[in-house]
Formats: C-alpha cells, sequence, structure tokens
C-alpha cells in the first residue's frame, strides 16, 4: 500500500490513519494515470489515439494542431477492469520544466521515440536515441523512483520493411534505459531507493498508428503491464 506524498509528508500517524481508512473500505482501486513521454514529434499524441480508438488508428496531425502544454483523457477500456487518467505531455523544449509536476508514481510511462529512415540511422543518429532514452529515465528516477516505463516505438512504417534497421534502433533505446537502470541499481541500492521498472528490460514495443499495426498487441501487453504494478488494486 503507497500512500499519496501528501499524506506521506504529514507523518506515521497520517500514514497509520491513511492505511486504516483504505483498508476499510474493501474497495481496490484500479484506475491509474497512463503519461506518454518523449521528445517533441516522437508521435505521443497519435500512439495514444491509436491505444484509445475503436479501430486502433490515429488521424494524421497537422503541424499547426500539435500538442501545447499537455492534454488529459479519461480512458475506460472495454472488457477490462483497468481505466486511465491518460496525459499527454509536449515533448517541445518549452514546457521540459513543467513535466515533473504531473509526474506521479502512481502510473505508468510510455517513452515515446520514432523510427529513422535506414539512410538516416547515422552513428550520430544511435548516439542520439542512447542519450534520449537515458535522459527520461534520469528524469523519471529523479521525481518518481520506481517508475514503471514501456518504451514504444512509433513511425515503423518509414523503415519499409527493413526489420534489421529497426531492431537496430530498438536495441539504442533500449541500451540507453539500461545502462542507467543499472546505474541507479549500483547506486541507490544501499539507500533503499527504488529503481524504475522498464517492461521487457526496455524492449520496445514497435507501432504504426496510422494504420494500426502492433497496436491491438500493444494495448493487451499494456493492460498486463499496470496489473503488475503494485497500486493496481490497490
Amino acid at each position: 500500500l503507497y500512500p499519496p506524498p501528501e499524506i506521506a509528508m504529514q507523518g506515521g500517524a497520517a500514514v497509520c490513519a491513511y492505511i486504516r481508512e483504505t483498508c476499510a473500505d474493501e474497495v481496490g482501486n484500479r484506475s491509474m494515470r497512463l503519461i506518454a513521454l518523449g521528445d517533441a514529434e516522437s508521435g505521443k499524441t497519435s500512439a495514444l489515439a491509436a491505444l484509445i480508438s475503436d479501430d486502433d488508428k490515429a488521424e494524421p496531425i497537422a503541424p499547426d494542431t500539435r500538442t501545447v502544454g499537455m492534454q488529459f483523457t479519461r480512458w475506460d477500456i472495454e472488457g477490462e477492469d483497468v481505466s486511465f487518467e491518460v496525459v499527454d505531455l509536449a515533448g517541445q523544449a518549452v514546457y521540459s520544466m513543467t513535466h515533473q509536476f504531473f509526474l506521479v508514481r502512481r502510473a505508468v510511462y510510455l517513452l515515446v521515440w520514432r523510427a529513422r529512415p535506414r539512410n538516416e540511422f547515422t552513428t550520430a543518429a544511435r548516439r542520439e536515441l542512447v542519450k534520449m532514452a537515458a535522459s527520461w529515465v534520469d528524469s523519471l528516477h529523479i521525481r518518481c523512483p520506481g517508475a514503471h516505463i514501456m518504451c514504444v516505438c512509433t513511425h515503423k512504417d518509414v523503415v519499409e520493411g527493413d526489420i534489421e534497421t529497426l531492431e537496430a534502433q530498438c536495441k539504442c533505446v533500449q541500451e540507453g534505459v539500461c545502462k542507467r537502470l543499472e546505474h541507479y541499481r549500483k547506486w541507490e541500492g544501499h539507500r533503499k531507493i527504488p529503481v524504475a521498472r522498464a517492461y521487457k528490460n526496455g524492449r520496445s514495443e514497435t507501432i504504426g498508428c496510422l494504420d494500426g499495426d502492433g497496436v491491438e498487441s500493444l494495448r493487451k501487453k499494456l493492460v498486463l503491464f499496470c496489473k503488475e504494478t503494485p497500486w493496481y488494486d490497490e
């Protein structure tokens, strides 16, 4: 049972009272936040729209309608006993300082990034993918130790069926995630600070938001991952 930060800050007596009242209600909470993180134009809004839609597809987004600030959506999944408050955070650097106010532990985080065409997957692009993934893991660890992260690759169609190139990009992102998590396991273990958990050890789920490729599979895996969090049915 994890009391909210505002309760924990009030001390042991408040925490004990919270636990007693929560247990007395005997109703588990199966709702949590689903928060999409990632750089600008990584496909966060489209990925969320495809997940929520009935046909697993998202509509194309015009440049002048990209996410500004943040967007909130309620998502009740038909046939599943889990629901989400979906939070879409804008990826532009100007909004990065505001993200910390919306990152909470009782959530699942989608680290969204976009695939690159083969001719753009240079040595520099490899380094950028590793750095991007590591940077987002750092942000989550600082604000929400023990966060649950699922990596999602969008725009898989741009590789035009080149599975080898797509796999290589996924490995770059996985490398960035794993290196930072291993660092925190080493240096935070003695302080008993929880370290983030990455779905499939940072392995990315790949989707096509416009044609729905991989979206249904992602939705099913997301639900199962959410049910593994310590705050599901709390």
